[in-house]
């Protein structure tokens, strides 16, 4: 979709505290989720905060102005 659109996308991940306390199993799900999202042709990126949501909201507020 985003390539017919001609639009960029991207796979944002938001380490924080809370993931501190996952499993092994999850982590490995997550590397999973991000390099798939890349084989995708998603722009991967990764961001830490300790709330998530704002994280997010910021960095899509970010690339609205660019």
């Amino acid at each position: 979709m985003a390539t017919d659109l001609e639009a960029e996308w991207y796979a944002v991940h938001v380490e924080s505290l809370q993931q501190a306390k996952q499993t092994e199993k999850v982590r490995s799900q997550l590397y999973r989720n991000i390099h798939l999202a890349e084989e995708l042709g998603a722009k991967v990126v990764s961001l830490s905060g300790n709330n998530i949501a704002d994280e997010i909201i910021k960095f899509a507020k970010q690339k609205m102005l660019l």
